[in-house]
C-alpha cells in the first residue's frame, strides 16, 4: 500500500486555503520561526529573504526554506523581502556592511505575525502619513478582531518590531520571543466599575498646563488631560496621603511624557498605590497607556491610541485614565 501523499503548502498558500490563523496559533508559529533562527543566529547564519512563500507549513507546522546557509549575513537577495516589508536598510545608498541581518529577520519574523492574522503584507513600514503597517485602518481592525483585549500589547509589539532605526526595533529572537509569550499568556485584571467622582466628591479638583513646542503640543494635550484627572485626586487629599509626580524626558526622538500619582492611605510609611501613566508618539499615534503598582500586584493597560495628526479634544483619552484612577483606587482602598 502506497503511504498517504502530504502536499506541503507556504503560508502564502496556507492562508490561501484555510483563511487566517488565529492570534495563538500565529504565536506559535512565530515563535517556531524564531528558534529556528535562533539556532541558525547562533552558528553565524541569517535568512536574509524571509517572506510567507519562504515558510513551508505542514500539518499546521512552519518550517524556513531557502536558507542558502548566508554566513555572516552576506547574501544579497533581499528583494522579495523588501517587496513583503520594506525597511530603511533596504535603501540603495545603505552600507551592506551597515544592515544587522540578524534585526532584519527578527522584524521579517514580526511581518508574518502580522500577515498570518490579518492577510496583509506590512510592505513600506511608514507610509506617506507616517503610519506603521498595523497603524493604517484597514489592518488595525483586522488586529483589534484577531487579538480581542490583546489589542494592545500586540499593537505595543509591532510598535517596537516596525520602528525606523535599527537599533530601536527587536534585536534577537530571544527578546521578540519573550514578549510574543506574554502576549499568548496575558489575562487582564479584573477590577471593579467605579466612577471617579463617586471617590472624590467631596474633594477640590484643579488642573494644569503648559505649553512646549509645536511638535510636541499634542503631546502636551493629552498630558495635561492625564494631569487634570490625577488632580482631582492630589489636590483633594492632605499632603500626607500623597505625592504627586509629573515629568517630562525625551528618548531620542520621540518625546515621551510621564506622570505619577503616588498615593499612601495608611499613612504608616508601608508601600501604598503607584500610578505611571506615559504618553508618546509612537509613528503616526499618539499612545497613553498605565501602570498600577501595589505591593502585591501590578496592572499594566494601554488606555488611549488615536493618530496625532490634529489631535485636540481629550474627552475620550480622560475618560478612559478617569476610569482607570478609580478602579485601581477603588481595588486598593477596599484592601487597605
Amino acid at each position: 500500500m502506497n503511504a498517504p501523499h502530504t502536499t506541503l503548502e507556504t503560508l502564502e498558500t496556507y492562508l490561501k486555503e484555510n483563511g487566517l490563523v488565529t492570534l495563538n496559533d500565529a504565536i506559535d508559529m512565530a515563535v517556531r520561526i524564531l528558534n529556528i533562527l535562533e539556532y541558525c543566529h547562533g552558528k553565524n547564519m541569517t535568512h536574509n529573504n524571509l517572506t510567507p512563500s519562504k515558510v513551508v507549513v505542514e500539518n499546521g507546522q512552519p518550517t524556513l526554506i531557502d536558507f542558502s546557509f548566508p554566513i555572516n549575513g552576506h547574501k544579497e537577495s533581499a528583494s522579495n523581502l523588501s517587496d513583503f516589508v520594506n525597511l530603511p536598510e533596504f535603501q540603495v545608498n545603505l552600507d551592506l556592511g551597515r544592515r544587522n541581518y540578524t534585526v532584519l529577520d527578527v522584524t521579517a519574523v514580526a511581518g508574518l505575525l502580522l500577515y498570518a492574522i490579518t492577510g496583509e503584507s506590512p510592505g513600506e513600514i511608514k507610509d506617506e502619513n507616517g503610519r506603521m503597517p498595523h497603524q493604517r485602518p484597514e489592518i488595525r481592525q483586522k488586529i483589534d478582531q484577531a487579538a480581542g483585549y490583546r489589542s494592545f500589547l500586540i499593537n505595543q509589539i509591532f510598535d517596537r518590531a516596525f520602528q525606523w532605526a535599527q537599533s530601536e526595533r527587536y534585536q534577537t529572537c530571544r527578546d521578540l520571543i519573550n514578549d510574543l509569550l506574554k502576549l499568548k499568556n496575558y489575562k487582564p485584571s479584573a477590577l471593579p466599575l467605579k466612577n471617579l467622582e463617586e471617590i472624590v466628591s467631596s474633594i477640590r479638583s484643579e488642573s494644569q498646563s503648559q505649553t512646549l513646542t509645536p511638535l510636541e503640543m499634542r503631546l502636551q494635550t493629552a498630558f495635561s488631560g492625564v494631569k487634570k484627572i490625577c488632580s482631582e485626586v492630589v489636590s483633594a487629599l492632605e499632603e500626607d496621603f500623597r505625592e504627586m509626580e509629573a515629568g517630562y524626558k525625551k528618548e531620542m526622538n520621540r518625546p515621551v511624557y510621564t506622570a505619577y500619582l503616588k498615593f499612601n492611605y495608611r499613612l504608616d510609611g508601608s508601600p501604598g498605590l503607584t500610578l505611571k501613566f506615559k504618553i508618546e508618539i509612537v509613528g503616526a499615534e499618539i499612545v497613553v497607556s498605565a501602570e498600577a503598582f501595589t505591593e502585591r500586584q501590578h496592572h499594566q493597560e494601554e488606555l488611549f491610541r488615536t493618530e496625532h495628526y490634529g489631535f485636540q479634544d481629550t474627552a475620550e483619552m480622560e475618560h478612559a485614565v478617569r476610569e482607570f484612577v478609580a478602579a485601581n483606587m477603588a481595588l486598593f482602598l477596599s484592601k487597605a
